[in-house]
């Protein structure tokens, strides 16, 4: 079960309605609220693992709860793709069910296995003050 302030800065229900708005919000709406519960767990524990704040946890700013939902998106997406979907490997598409993400050759915006995208980094930096590993130090995890 998700808390906010204990192991998430979002809930489901909040992620939800963030996604409803959003153009990829289809690829949230297809996962299980297990997955979603997990999803939203593991991307918490990774941004307290880089990140430190000057919020309560229980009251996280708006840029910081869109962070984690878009990572828990990420996560959720890749995590999928070793079970249910798969990819392409000449375009770099991922499809899971219903949902596609697409991957760009762009090494300054790519995101594998878990990584932060530039996107996340910058909403966090809003709030936070976040210090991610190198690609050196990510251990086949690509951190830009």
């Amino acid at each position: 079960m998700l808390i906010a302030g204990e192991n998430t800065f979002v809930t489901v229900e909040e992620a939800d309605t963030y996604f409803d708005s959003q153009l990829d919000g289809e690829n949230w709406t297809v996962l299980t609220v297990d997955i979603k519960n997990k999803s939203l767990t593991t991307a918490y524990s990774r941004i307290l693992a880089y990140c430190t704040f000057t919020f309560e946890a229980d009251a996280a700013p708006d840029n910081v709860k869109i962070a984690q939902s878009e990572y828990a998106l990420e996560l959720a997406t890749i995590s999928l793709a070793g079970t249910e979907g798969e990819v392409d490997q000449q375009t770099k598409k991922l499809v899971v069910g219903p949902a596609e993400m697409e991957f760009f050759e762009n090494e300054e915006a790519e995101t594998t296995q878990g990584g932060i995208s530039d996107y996340i980094k910058m909403l966090l930096n809003i709030s936070c003050n976040c210090n991610y590993p190198s690609a050196d130090s990510s251990q086949g995890q690509v951190f830009v």
